[in-house]
């Protein structure tokens, strides 16, 4: 494991200069035994206002204001997207998950709280983040939604990477099909 390398699970997002830091890691992170995800990048760098957008107030959606921004060291980081299929333009939007949606659509829009009205969740996207591209690692904000239902706050990792239209942060995109 290099200076620069990252490991994200459950209970904590920590950058991991040496073994022992991952030893205090295994001690006091909440999930010690949770699957982690090892990400090739080039570590923290400075906040602006990317990760204003990221983060959003209780009850609006976006991230917690604990994210952290990183930039992509090369192109080995996957993504998933589920996406509105009658959107098309939505395809390559703000919001990824580093693990494929897969299970029940209710519960996975209840764990990463999306309102209905934001994104119908019927078909998936698996993309690399571009080298060099800033992006916003979070746990899940709550949302209320305009018929009134209300997503808690959850320890669900969230991915947001900018996207603007015409310039693109993800790149290798495979379109995986209709979410069923």
């Amino acid at each position: 494991m290099s200076r620069n390398d990252i490991i994200l699970t459950a209970g904590c997002i920590v950058a991991l200069p040496s073994i022992f830091i991952l030893a205090l890691v295994i001690a006091f992170c909440d999930t010690p035994n949770d699957e982690t995800i090892k990400l090739s990048i080039s570590g923290a760098v400075s906040e602006n206002k990317m990760k204003l957008d990221a983060e959003g107030e209780p009850f609006k959606g976006g991230v917690m204001p604990n994210s952290k921004l990183f930039e992509a060291k090369n192109d080995s980081i996957v993504v998933y997207r589920a996406y509105d299929a009658s959107k098309p333009w939505t395809k390559h939007g703000r919001w990824w998950s580093f693990e494929r949606p897969s299970g029940n659509k209710k519960s996975y829009r209840i764990k990463n709280a999306i309102c209905p009205t934001w994104n119908s969740i019927d078909r998936i996207v698996k993309c690399n983040i571009k080298p060099e591209a800033d992006f916003i690692v979070g746990y899940t904000q709550s949302a209320k939604c305009d018929d009134d239902v209300i997503y808690k706050s959850q320890k669900i990792l969230q991915v947001y990477i900018p996207n603007t239209k015409g310039d693109l942060d993800v790149i290798n995109c495979v379109d995986l099909g209709e979410w069923k």
